[in-house]
């Protein structure tokens, strides 16, 4: 467990718009707004280089690391 991590917190707003006009047959029209105020988030980092750390490992337990692969 990490001690130091807290759960990150947000504030959502949303508002939402739909227009279907009777007299224009199947037409339809959406708008959406929202915001999203994020606190808190945990950031992506890149690794450190060898001449920053040259005891950094992937491999290693301590960290946690996140592969991509293209498919």
């Amino acid at each position: 467990m990490r001690p130091e991590l807290q759960p990150e917190k947000a504030t959502t707003r949303t508002v939402g718009l739909v227009l279907q006009p009777r007299f224009l047959r199947g037409f339809n029209a959406t708008l959406d707004w929202w915001d999203i105020d994020l606190k808190g988030a945990i950031l992506a980092k890149d690794p450190p280089s060898p001449r920053e750390d040259p005891e950094w490992d992937p491999e290693d337990i301590r960290y946690s690391v996140v592969r991509w692969a293209a498919s």
